[in-house]
């Protein structure tokens, strides 16, 4: 019961020190996390779903599930991969939260998303010119959605030629260029972004459960190695004090000597 209690304080203390140590080699996300930690199991606040008797991940066993998840966070964002997605959603390094925002990338990645929204626009706006009535196309130039300058040419269509078919297909045909552009450059610029925030979290992540590991491997060590420098403390200190004990000699007799009867009362 006394090791055990020993062994209980001391990992605790350990642990604390060994996560503020790994924080204050690290940087930014990472830093703040095992600050974070290190704080919690100092004020006797950690716990959370972690489970204790399960045997801790190796370094490479870490690099090996966090290389999967890159994987498929990379799939998942460029292509919209549904098994991807899916296997996000059980991976239990992940935030509640990074999993919501991946588990609506649409079907074709982020980058088919952002052409599809587009491709939405085009169709409201096409609608509108080609119903010929000006008032659907003031109505579609108020969206505040659309880009300024497209709003603004909307706005200054003639009458006259929203009235002419061929006058309307032009308009249109110009209208959709530059969609198609800005489409284009939109959904690569969306994916690269959506695509280095995920894969820098992952980093981050794979960053904290390496030093997570390297801190409970030598907060463990200490502790184990603390509990043998007492046992051997204690030992020596038993030892010391048979020393301190007197040289008693056990009564003997000599040969045919007998012994002094034991008086008894009556």
């Amino acid at each position: 019961a006394i090791f055990g209690a020993m062994l209980t304080a001391g990992l605790t203390t350990n642990l604390a020190t060994q996560f503020a140590a790994q924080a204050a080699a690290q940087q930014g996300t990472v830093a703040t996390t095992l600050k974070t930690i290190s704080e919690r199991i100092r004020s006797g606040a950690a716990g959370g779903s972690q489970d204790r008797n399960a045997a801790p991940q190796s370094p490479e066993q870490i690099r090996a599930t966090f290389a999967t998840l890159r994987q498929n966070v990379t799939r998942a964002i460029e292509r919209g991969d549904s098994a991807a997605i899916a296997a996000i959603q059980k991976d239990p390094t992940l935030p509640a939260e990074a999993k919501k925002r991946l588990a609506t990338v649409p079907a074709g990645g982020v980058a088919a998303g952002v052409t599809a929204g587009f491709n939405q626009v085009y169709a409201a706006i096409a609608g509108a010119v080609n119903s010929g009535n000006p008032a659907q196309v003031a109505a579609v130039a108020a969206n505040p959605q659309l880009p300024a300058p497209l709003r603004q040419r909307l706005a200054q269509l003639p009458p006259q030629a929203l009235q002419n078919p061929q006058a309307r297909t032009q308009i249109l045909a110009g209208i959709k260029q530059g969609l198609d552009a800005a489409a284009a450059a939109a959904a690569q610029q969306a994916q690269q972004q959506a695509l280095t925030a995920a894969l820098q979290g992952v980093n981050d992540g794979e960053q904290i459960a390496l030093a997570s590991a390297r801190a409970t491997k030598v907060a463990f060590a200490e502790t184990i190695a603390s509990i043998y420098r007492s046992s051997i403390l204690v030992a020596l200190l038993a030892f010391l004090a048979t020393l301190l004990m007197p040289n008693l000699r056990m009564p003997t007799r000599q040969q045919g000597e007998r012994l002094a009867p034991v008086h008894v009362e009556a």
